[in-house]
């Protein structure tokens, strides 16, 4: 999920989740998705034969919502205007760069966009009253 929260004076007092020209998405990125884990609970990442339990799983079921809530700065000046990408992507850039090491010519896998927002709220009261 990307989003970015800009307020009155056109700051962008939130944005979290944009990928970068790279492909590669920030720390602060909310992602939906599964975590393997081996059998001591950690994450087995490309090493998937060592799968032995499943660490999370943060998607989103088909028809089904997520509640998301982020903090803003106190200085944020009303009103705001939110605007929010639901995405998908087959694998992490991360994956891409290591078979890109072997194999150059394969193509960076493609960001879809599932769904888009976007809201202008005029006061906190009213953003808490709306937000989804």
């Amino acid at each position: 999920m990307s989003i970015t929260v800009t307020d009155a004076s056109g700051r962008t007092v939130l944005a979290s989740g944009n990928a970068d020209k790279a492909g590669h998405l920030p720390d602060n990125a909310r992602l939906f998705m599964k975590v393997f884990g081996d059998e001591n609970g950690e994450p087995v990442g490309l090493a998937f034969w060592r799968y032995a339990t499943l660490l999370s799983d943060t998607r989103i079921p088909v028809d089904g919502y997520r509640d998301e809530r982020f903090a803003l700065p106190a200085d944020a000046q009303w009103p705001l205007h939110v605007e929010t990408h639901l995405q998908f992507r087959i694998y992490p850039q991360w994956v891409t760069d290591l078979v890109q090491q072997t194999v150059p010519e394969l193509p960076d896998p493609p960001i879809v966009t599932l769904n888009h927002l976007t809201a202008d709220w005029e006061t906190s009261d009213q953003a808490a009253r709306e937000a989804p």
